[in-house]
């Protein structure tokens, strides 16, 4: 996943075609958003952090809808 992050990242193309929705928060305040179904990025901001939780796939409540399974049917293979 993070290999495709930096792929978008990098990607001058799709960087400048992709759709873009804003969020703004009022000063003071945090969020929360849980982003492994879509690409993201913050534009603007004083603060950030990131933290990456890995569970083990026999551990998942939905094994068969987790990104994992979405990335093994695309790929054709396991990768786990």
């Amino acid at each position: 996943m993070m290999r495709f992050h930096n792929f978008l990242k990098e990607n001058a193309v799709f960087q400048a075609e992709c759709a873009k929705y804003p969020w703004q928060f009022p000063s003071g305040s945090s969020w929360m958003v849980y982003t492994d179904t879509v690409p993201h990025a913050v534009l603007a901001g004083q603060y950030a952090l990131e933290q990456t939780f890995l569970v083990r796939p026999e551990a998942l409540v939905a094994p068969e809808v987790s990104p994992l399974k979405v990335l093994e049917s695309i790929a054709g293979e396991q990768l786990v």
